[in-house]
């Protein structure tokens, strides 16, 4: 994303996806307004940044001028995609219990097989 327009600036990557991502996921509450909060967006910006240890960044609030880290992967802005079973997954993982799964599951009804 932003591949020629941004070229290797760091700033200019970073801005642009968080842009379209908040773009993207507006226009999907919009289009699911009909379902009562049916979608729900996530901000999981700066969370592979601060499982890489960089300074000031936390979930929802990366550091736009720095890249993520070691990911795993090739060329993905803010890293939010890295690979299975890596601290960066994990972290991502735990945002997605805390903002999300952890409203809606009951950890003390569990039932026993």
């Amino acid at each position: 994303m932003g591949g020629a327009f941004c070229k290797s600036d760091k700033t200019c990557q970073n801005k642009l996806g968080v842009y379209w991502s908040s773009g993207y996921t507006e226009q999907l509450h919009k289009e699911y307004a009909s379902l009562n909060g049916a979608y729900t967006g996530l901000n999981i910006f700066g969370t592979v940044q601060q499982a890489n240890g960089i300074e000031g960044a936390s979930p929802g609030h990366p550091v736009l001028d720095r890249d993520s880290g070691d990911c795993k992967i090739v060329d993905e802005i803010l890293c939010i995609h890295p690979t299975y079973g890596t601290k960066m997954a994990t972290a991502i993982g735990e945002q997605f219990w805390l903002q999300f799964f952890s409203k809606y599951v009951d950890l003390t009804n569990t039932t026993v097989v």
